[in-house]
């Protein structure tokens, strides 16, 4: 497609190995709109747990600072390679790692040293990539390769840690694991709304096939060119009540996906549209406050409590969607979509603020800024604030 505006949506879903509270594969991730690209990287530490965390850390930081910093990211990945040391005892490099570099019109690079081979998936199947030989140590899982890739609408990249391809390994139906033809034949056969969902499905699978219980950490990033998916989050009325009418209409105009967060706010959005609203039965959790019903939006939460619980999912590195009550629900609609604008109103909620106080300590403030700053570092998402 020639024409409208793109998006690269980037997710990464993480499951640690099964007794350890900590994964050992690592993302990174920055998104560089003034330069209109993205870069991100999954690293896999040697072995598992605290040890393992360590060392992909080092190895994703420092290969994502290089290539956001705009080092050439091939001389980058073949220093990395040549810097990290080999352990004595098992021979092979103490961390793994992918690179990738995305621009918004899909042009993409990539370069890999000991992960599984990268994956693109589209209309036509799923295909893996071989890529070409750039470095080799002579050393078991120390060779660095690199493809190029330009993605059209709705493709995605894959890319997963051993963890993936290893599932299953040694059981009677998949003796040798899942592999890379076993989870490029499964992306094949998906069909996912986001690229958090496709991950998702990915590592749920793995999970499965090793009966939830995990010989080594599981990863799967996903990076996905598409049309934006809009999303308006309304939290707060407006100060001046004689600004009702004029909010709810923008909320009755707006183009995309809405969410409310507040009842005060849901409130005065029926009223003055003449909608009804409906309180959900309890879901999930008890100490999140269930979830409304109201025609026009994709879901209707209470406001601080939800909110708060919230920024505890997104701030979560394991990446998982599950969860049944109204905060995670939430989440999973704001992973679903691409660019996310904050309406928030500027009426003070006796509850929640000390008129004694500064505004900078208003709740409401603090909550959003957390927010968004989650979604911009975290999850790549496009994010504006707007106070009414």
């Amino acid at each position: 497609m020639l024409g409208g505006e793109r998006f690269l949506e980037l997710a990464c879903v993480r499951r640690a190995k099964h007794g350890q509270s900590v994964s050992g594969d690592v993302h990174v991730a920055r998104r560089l709109p003034e330069e209109g690209r993205l870069v991100a990287v999954l690293s896999d530490g040697l072995g598992s747990g605290i040890k393992a965390n360590v060392l992909a850390t080092l190895t994703a930081t420092m290969a994502g600072r290089f290539a956001a910093a705009g080092h050439d990211p091939e001389r980058s990945a073949a220093a990395i390679m040549r810097t990290l040391p080999v352990c004595s005892r098992r021979g092979i490099g103490y961390a793994t790692f992918t690179i990738l570099e995305a621009h918004d019109h899909g042009a993409c690079r990539l370069w890999w040293m000991g992960n599984p081979a990268p994956l693109v998936r589209g209309a036509a199947g799923a295909r893996l990539l071989t890529g070409e030989l750039i470095a080799d140590a002579g050393v078991p899982g120390r060779t660095l390769r690199s493809a190029s890739v330009e993605l059209a609408i709705d493709e995605d990249l894959v890319t997963v840690s051993d963890g993936v391809v290893h599932a299953g390994m040694g059981s009677d139906a998949l003796p040798l694991g899942w592999g890379e033809e076993g989870v490029r034949d499964a992306l094949a056969a998906r069909t996912a709304n986001s690229a958090a969902g496709l991950a998702e499905s990915i590592v749920a699978e793995a999970l499965r096939l090793e009966a939830g219980a995990t010989r080594d950490d599981a990863s799967c990033m996903v990076c996905r060119l598409r049309h934006p998916r809009h999303l308006l989050v309304v939290t707060g009325p407006p100060y001046d009540r004689d600004e009702d009418a004029a909010f709810a209409r923008r909320v009755a105009d707006f183009t995309g996906t809405v969410v409310v967060c507040g009842g005060t706010t849901a409130a005065v959005i029926a009223r003055q549209l003449d909608r009804q609203l409906e309180l959900l039965p309890q879901a999930g959790a008890a100490a999140v406050p269930p979830a409304s019903r109201m025609a026009g939006c994709a879901l209707v939460t209470e406001g601080a409590v939800t909110l708060e619980h919230l920024r505890r999912l997104l701030g979560e590195t394991s990446g998982g969607r599950g969860g049944r009550d109204a905060a995670a629900a939430l989440r999973r609609i704001l992973l679903d979509h691409d660019t996310i604008h904050f309406l928030v109103g500027s009426a003070l909620n006796p509850a929640h603020h000390d008129p004694r106080l500064p505004r900078a300590f208003d709740l409401r403030w603090q909550q959003v800024d957390h927010l968004r700053e989650l979604l911009e570092r975290r999850h790549c998402k496009r994010v504006n604030v707007e106070r009414c």
